[in-house]
């Protein structure tokens, strides 16, 4: 009794420990997706001025060999002043022409050369605006690096906290009465939720209760275990569905509602609970990270959670990737298959 005891203590230390793990992987993780978003942006906006910057030179390239020409035809001809084609023509209409077309050659030189300052004044600035980028560039790619460092080093951390609870687990199966325990401790917290949470009943969308058999599945994976079937690890029925997934694969919210638990829970990992109205509830459990906070309303699809837990934990020990999805009604655990469509990976 005393080395179950002892066994059960380190086995609650290191929930903790593995809680505290996934919480930091979680932030990390949206971290290095917010990183990766900026400098795709930023790649495309320096794109996008390199462009700009190739069609100036262009532009002062044509105005430069204009003006050159323009210039060299002048001097060749020996382009008299105003004065000199006015003085030199003794009819005055002709002189006055002259005047015209003298005034309208200086004129054209004119635009042509401040058109040319400005184009060059614009081209300075993209250049300056290049390097500015660049460097911002430069510095959120090594924040980049050093997130995605930070990340593997809590991974690897998460598998040695993993590997020591699957240890512990092999010492004793006779795990049921905690398993039972954390059964409570979620149906408590259910029922809180409940007496805490109501959802707005104007939403345009169909009530949850008439969309049993409709519903799409939370993600694209086969489904692994089935509702009520017998955990081989505790001899207990499972309340929910086991879908097998591949690490990073994006979680949905199976239909409109309001966020109102999203954190670590003992027996569960990182955890989401919508609640849909009408006293129905999704629970979405063992993600790698959580993209909701409690308060937030999504929509059928949206991205609440990003999966890659396993369950090597009181859910089972099987060290497989996926999400743990139940649907509760009332407080009660009630089969997810009669809820989701046909089109459904069941086995």
């Amino acid at each position: 009794q005393k080395a179950l005891a002892v066994l059960k203590t380190d086995y609650s230390r290191q929930e903790k420990k593995l809680g505290k793990i996934n919480n930091q992987l979680s932030d990390t993780k949206k971290d290095v997706i917010s990183l990766e978003t900026e400098i795709t942006s930023l790649k495309a906006s320096l794109l996008t001025i390199t462009d700009e910057i190739e069609r100036q030179k262009t532009i002062i390239d044509k105005q430069q060999e204009w003006l050159k020409s323009d210039l060299r035809s002048a001097y060749q001809s020996g382009s008299p002043s105003k004065l000199a084609l006015i003085m030199g023509q003794k009819d005055p209409t002709s002189a006055a022409r002259m005047a015209v077309y003298a005034e309208y050659l200086n004129d054209a030189r004119q635009s042509k050369i401040e058109a040319l300052q400005a184009h060059e004044k614009r081209l300075e600035h993209l250049q300056g605006q290049t390097e500015t980028e660049k460097e911002t560039l430069s510095v959120k790619v090594d924040t980049l690096k050093k997130k995605s460092e930070e990340y593997q080093k809590l991974k690897r951390k998460q598998n040695k906290v993993l590997a020591k609870i699957k240890q512990k687990m092999n010492k004793s199966r006779n795990n049921i009465q905690g398993f039972e325990k954390d059964k409570a401790h979620l149906d408590r917290l259910m029922n809180e939720l409940i007496a805490l949470e109501s959802v707005a009943s104007n939403l345009e969308q169909k009530p949850f209760q008439q969309l049993k058999g409709k519903l799409s599945p939370p993600v694209d994976g086969k489904v692994a275990q089935l509702f009520g079937r017998t955990r081989q690890s505790t001899g207990t029925k499972w309340k929910g569905i086991w879908f097998k997934t591949r690490p990073g694969e994006a979680v949905h919210a199976i239909h409109h509602g309001q966020i109102i638990f999203s954190e670590w829970l003992r027996g569960y990992g990182l955890l989401v609970i919508l609640d849909h109205g009408n006293n129905y509830y999704t629970l979405y459990g063992h993600n790698e990270s959580l993209l909701k906070k409690p308060g937030e309303w999504v929509m059928s699809g949206d991205p609440i959670a990003i999966n890659g837990g396993s369950i090597t934990s009181k859910q089972g020990s099987s060290g497989q990737s996926g999400l743990y999805f139940e649907i509760r009604q009332n407080g009660q655990a009630v089969n997810p298959s009669n809820w989701l469509a046909k089109s459904a990976k069941l086995p």
